[in-house]
């Protein structure tokens, strides 16, 4: 969608006074506000015309809120849309929703200062991202033009310079001695030409955590030849900035690396803007987890138990940072399913019968169901531990029966936490083990129940689980 002033809102309900409070409370954006009563009205408008923001009541007769989300997120999936729902609504519904792309839930009757302060913060967010979109394809742009022009002479540079308003530079690899434009100079934090940069200068900005990394891409990048593209950090001041570093290295007639010369940006608005986003998703991820274990009276220490058990052994298998931050979040949401399970079953104090074991044995496929057909990458993979964490190694488990390595390594790793954790917590129909007799067990079933390379790292450093089985004790 294009981006342009006032903020144009879309508010969708039936009721002609319900828009008029929405508008009402919402006077101090200064947005534009098109209001409809109609929801298929309102859909044809969407289709054909720019917004920024929607605000729908679920109750709508013939096209509800959910099938109105879903049209939004086809035109542009960024674009925020706020449900406004009675205070009654089920989880399922809530879940539903969160699935098909609701950014924020407002309960009836509405409270204006609420109302008004989430709303501002998804107008913050929708600006910041349309900005960071127009930055992206604009420097993009901007840097194709620069590479193209550096590649030919140095004299070039200055030029492209002036119409990308990029920082640049030039490092002589057999002096050391590097050469930068004055906004290189401001990104920095110094005065332009204050002072001769050098290579060991330049290394002394980058954040610890990143020098290696930074040295890595720029040998990669004059070994093989290959332009070096990487974001990394630096420390200005004692605060740090991101940046977005490119360059090619030039040789000579004996393929020796003469210099490297390049551009340099600062992305650090757009970083942050995404980090919050990404801290808003793993907000709305500790409250599903909350949900999906809230039948069951679990404590928010169960939850951060579970992730901690399985992020132990996903740093012991060497899974990347990344894969371990998507168990952190995806792995308590195993049990989601068990919301379709009814009460009398879930709570039962006694042992079930088999009837009541098998109905319960459903919650792994309706946590599949709840989980499915999502692009968020946490949710496919809690979708993927909710149908395989009850698998086991020797093919007795269910849903499916499978075998070894036929179960998701996810689901693997989360058989070993979710077992270890029940056996160490109290239950309606059992008390807590010791812990001694809870890695008696998991060793003691590895094999047939668990994966035994998996119960080797998980039993490898038995002082870390045991510390977080006390710092998180309930």
């Amino acid at each position: 969608m294009r981006h342009e002033t006032p903020f144009t809102i879309i508010t969708i309900d039936q009721n002609d006074m319900n828009l008029l409070v929405i508008e009402t409370y919402l006077n101090s954006t200064n947005a534009v506000f098109v209001n409809f009563t109609d929801s298929r009205k309102a859909s044809e408008y969407l289709q054909n015309n720019p917004f920024d923001m929607v605000i729908v009541d679920y109750a709508m007769p013939e096209m509800d809120g959910i099938a109105l989300t879903k049209e939004v997120k086809k035109i542009d999936p960024e674009i925020p849309v706020v449900m406004i729902t009675e205070q009654n609504t089920g989880n399922t519904l809530l879940i539903t929703a969160l699935r098909e792309g609701v950014n924020d839930f407002i309960s009836k009757p509405i409270h204006k200062s609420i109302f008004l302060n989430r709303v501002q913060t998804l107008i913050k967010l929708r600006k910041a991202l349309l900005r960071l979109s127009h930055q992206d394809k604009l420097i993009q742009r901007q840097i194709e033009k620069a590479t193209g022009e550096l590649q030919k002479n140095l004299i070039e540079l200055q030029t492209a310079q002036k119409i990308t308003n990029l920082g640049s530079w030039k490092w002589n690899i057999l002096s050391g001695i590097w050469e930068c434009s004055d906004e290189t100079y401001r990104i920095f934090g110094l005065e332009p030409q204050s002072v001769q940069p050098t290579y060991e200068r330049f290394l002394h900005f980058v954040h610890p955590e990143d020098i290696q990394k930074v040295k890595h891409a720029i040998d990669l990048s004059i070994f093989t030849k290959t332009l070096c593209d990487l974001r990394y950090r630096i420390v200005v001041s004692g605060e740090i900035k991101y940046v977005h570093g490119r360059g090619s290295v030039y040789y000579d007639e004996k393929e020796e690396p003469l210099y490297m010369v390049g551009t340099l940006y600062d992305i650090t608005e757009s970083t942050q803007a995404y980090q919050e986003l990404q801290q808003k998703e793993h907000e709305t991820l500790q409250i599903l987890s909350r949900t999906a274990e809230y039948k069951n009276a679990e404590t928010f220490n169960h939850i951060k138990r579970i992730s901690s058990y399985a992020v132990h052994i996903a740093k012991y298998l060497n899974l990347s940072e990344q894969e371990q931050e998507i168990l952190r979040f995806a792995a308590p949401l195993h049990d989601i399913g068990k919301v379709g399970t009814p009460d009398h079953i879930l709570l039962k104090p006694g042992l079930l019968d088999p009837t009541e074991m098998k109905i319960i044995h459903n919650h792994t496929t309706i946590g599949g169901k709840i989980l499915e057909d999502t692009k968020s990458v946490y949710l496919q993979a809690a979708c993927t531990i909710a149908l395989s964490h009850h698998e086991k190694y020797d093919g007795s488990g269910y849903p499916f029966g499978l075998k070894g390595d036929e179960i998701p390594l996810y689901g693997r790793i989360v058989a070993i936490a979710d077992v270890f954790d029940a056996l160490t917590s109290n239950r309606p129909y059992k008390t807590a083990c010791s812990f001694e007799a809870a890695v008696d067990f998991i060793q003691s079933n590895a094999g047939n129940h668990f994966d035994p390379e998996l119960v080797k790292l998980f039993t490898r450093n038995i002082e870390e689980i045991y510390a977080i089985y006390t710092h998180y004790e309930d």
